[in-house]
């Protein structure tokens, strides 16, 4: 129903990377079409008008999203590919990686980078030798707040502006950080923060709901096509 999606939800955050396969040899093409996909997006959401005009629409860079520059932090994305989108979105906002946000007395700290692996191909001290899910995302957080530093690697492995590296420090803690990662999803507590990973929307429509009023962080998943199918299937055999 347009009239009443998006009464119960304050904000969308949608993270990048925005083009799955960055820009290639074919520059100009390449730029035309990624504009054209953020209007399209904009077709859809503008479907549901009481939504779209109403709900924050928060829009977080990927590391390979134009300009696409392996440097943080990111800049936000340049108006000229998503003009279309904010005219019709009112309160659309096109920030830096990483960002903060604050909802009421709360602090939200974002970040789009795929951080476990960039840790463990750096050799951090601390991190696990071997691939265990559960020791390699705990030592990740671990090591970034610990050092309250988003990046905590050498400039050899991620280059950063020095003139803005404050962006990225983690003091005071945020009551929510958001490592954006394409590792797998988890919800962890760790100095008094919640930390955790959304994962990839695009690999199987998954997706976090974090509720300020209680503090609490929820996954949930869009169908897919034929899942209402098999469990009408399976209601029918039981």
């Amino acid at each position: 129903d347009s009239q009443s999606d998006g009464l119960d939800v304050a904000m969308f955050v949608f993270m990048g990377d925005f083009c799955s396969e960055g820009v290639g040899a074919d520059v100009e093409s390449d730029a035309r079409m990624y504009r054209a996909r953020f209007t399209q997006l904009a077709d859809l959401i503008s479907a549901f008008p009481t939504m779209a005009n109403t709900c924050h629409f928060v829009f977080v860079p990927g590391m390979r999203d134009l300009p696409d520059i392996d440097l943080l932090p990111r800049h936000p994305i340049p108006d000229y590919f998503v003009k279309s989108l904010k005219s019709r979105l009112p309160r659309a906002v096109f920030t830096t990686n990483p960002c903060r946000i604050r909802y009421c007395n709360q602090e939200i700290s974002i970040f789009r980078n795929d951080v476990v692996s960039r840790l463990h191909q750096a050799s951090i001290p601390g991190l696990p030798t071997t691939h265990n899910d559960t020791d390699m995302h705990l030592h990740a957080v671990r090591t970034i707040v610990d050092q309250a530093h988003l990046s905590p690697l050498s400039l050899s492995y991620q280059p950063t502006y020095w003139k803005h590296d404050h962006a990225l420090r983690l003091y005071p803690l945020p009551d929510l950080l958001l490592l954006a990662d394409s590792y797998d999803q988890y919800v962890l507590t760790y100095e008094g923060a919640q930390c955790c990973n959304c994962g990839s929307f695009g690999s199987d429509y998954s997706f976090l709901v974090y509720t300020p009023f209680e503090r609490h962080c929820d996954f949930s998943q869009v169908p897919l096509p034929g899942d209402e199918l098999d469990d009408e299937s399976a209601e029918e055999d039981s």
